[in-house]
C-alpha cells in the first residue's frame, strides 16, 4: 500500500474536526476546571461531566467505525503471513540445531585425536611435537566447522555463570555482574558460545 491510500481522507477528517470544533464540548473542556462552591455549581458540575462523558463515548464509537476497515486488512495480512513465518521459523531453528550438532561431532572427534596425540607424545617422549600436531587438529576441526556470525547488537538474555570465563566477570558493589561489552566484542564467530544466551 502506497502512502497516500494510507492518508485520512476528507471526509474522516471531517468528522474529527466535527468533535474538535464542537463549542459545546469546548465550553464544558474549558469549565471542566471550575471550582465547586454551592448546590448551583455542584448541579452545573454535572451537566458538565455528562456533556464530556457523552461526548468521550460518541468519539470512541467512531474512532472504532472509522480504524475497522483498516483492522480487517490488518488481520488478513497478519493471518496470510502467520503460517509461512512458522514454517521459516521452524526451518530456521532445525537447520540450527543440526548445525550445533554438526559442530558437537567436529569437537568430539578433534577431542579424540588430541587425546590420542597426547598418548602417543607420552609413549614417545615427543611433547612438542606433538603440541603442533594439536595445534594443527584444533586449527583443521575450525575450518571444518559450520561458522555463523553473531548479531553483537542482539541483547545478552542470560549468562551461564558456571561456563563464564572469569576474565568477563565484574565484581561491583557486591555483586558479580557480565561485562556484557567486553563479552560481546571476545566473542568467537563459531555457531554455539554455551555460556552467552542471546535472545530470539
Amino acid at each position: 500500500m502506497s502512502e497516500t491510500t494510507l492518508a485520512i481522507t476528507k471526509e474522516q477528517k471531517e468528522v474529527i474536526a466535527s468533535f474538535k470544533n464542537n463549542e459545546i464540548l469546548q465550553e464544558a473542556i474549558q469549565k471542566s476546571e471550575m471550582s465547586i462552591e454551592d448546590r448551583q455549581d455542584a448541579d452545573n458540575s454535572v451537566i458538565i461531566k455528562d456533556i464530556l462523558k457523552k461526548a468521550r463515548i460518541e468519539m470512541e464509537k467512531t474512532r472504532k467505525e472509522l480504524v475497522a476497515p483498516y483492522n480487517n486488512i490488518v488481520s488478513k495480512i497478519n493471518a496470510e503471513f502467520k503460517e509461512i513465518i512458522w514454517e521459516v521459523s521452524a526451518a530456521e531453528k532445525t537447520i540450527n540445531n543440526n548445525q550445533i550438532s554438526y559442530n558437537n561431532k567436529v569437537e568430539e572427534e578433534k577431542r579424540k585425536q588430541q587425546e590420542e596425540m597426547d598418548k602417543l607424545a607420552k609413549e614417545n617422549d615427543w611433547e612438542e611435537e606433538a603440541d603442533v600436531e594439536k595445534a594443527n587438529i584444533s586449527q583443521e576441526a575450525n575450518r571444518q566447522k559450520v561458522v555463523s556470525w553473531i548479531n553483537y547488537n542482539k541483547k545478552i538474555v542470560k549468562v551461564d555463570w558456571e561456563l563464564l570465563p572469569k576474565q568477563y566477570r565484574n565484581i561491583k558493589d557486591m555483586e558479580i555482574t557480565p561485562r556484557v561489552k567486553e563479552i560481546k566484542s571476545a566473542l568467537s564467530v563459531w555457531l554455539e558460545v554455551p555460556w552467552v544466551h542471546f535472545e530470539d
